[in-house]
């Protein structure tokens, strides 16, 4: 069986990895920065950037739906959107609540959770390491405190989980794992530790 592998969390967001990027980091790897009301957003690049405008104002605006949530807690909502420019684009958009004070407390004095998956996510993909395309990223703050956070994705049509792929006669074959063993190697070898790795984790298309 020929499948591409896709390392992930759950919850789709391409959260895989714990390098703490410092502001040189993110001002090199290329995105831009756009900033609407309190959010301040990092963005893939100009062209990503016209095309989610109607996000990056008002990402509440697309989160109203509950048929449209993956998930929705006191510390997280996550929701699968379609981009209106488009109209045909599926995207994941997460919010962070921050309703931890723990939580708002080390993001006010570090790079906040959304902006440090954002660059690893883009790190990973360039170190070859398949995962879902990571587009844009935001804060509110009010003063220093982190009020929301904001990451946006490009969803991915998965066939199945590799946790669902073993429950199946046969499955997985060697190949598969393989291959899951190499994406593996490559995000360890880039200096990435996934933190959450299992069965469930990785997507197989």
């Amino acid at each position: 069986m020929e499948s591409k592998q896709q390392l992930t969390n759950s919850n789709t967001t391409g959260k895989a990895a714990v390098t703490q990027p410092t502001s040189e980091m993110l001002e090199s790897i290329g995105p831009v920065t756009e900033n609407f009301g309190r959010v301040k957003w990092i963005v893939r690049s100009h062209a990503v950037a016209g095309a989610v405008t109607q996000v990056l104002q008002a990402p509440d605006d697309f989160l109203t739906d509950e048929r449209s949530f993956v998930k929705s807690t006191s510390r997280t909502t996550i929701a699968r959107i379609q981009i209106p420019v488009t109209g045909s684009e599926a995207c994941i958009l997460r919010r962070s609540n921050y309703d931890a004070l723990r939580t708002v407390l080390r993001d006010m004095f570090r790079t906040a959770g959304p902006l440090r998956a954002f660059a690893n996510a883009l790190a990973l993909e360039r170190a070859g390491v398949s995962t879902p395309k990571v587009l844009a990223a935001g804060v509110e703050r009010f003063l220093r405190i982190p009020r929301a956070g904001y990451l946006l994705v490009q969803a991915i049509d998965v066939k199945q989980t590799l946790a669902e792929c073993f429950r199946q006669p046969g499955r997985p074959d060697g190949n598969s794992l393989n291959q899951v063993a190499e994406a593996v190697a490559r995000m360890h070898q880039s200096g990435f530790a996934h933190g959450d790795l299992t069965i469930n984790n990785v997507l197989l298309d």
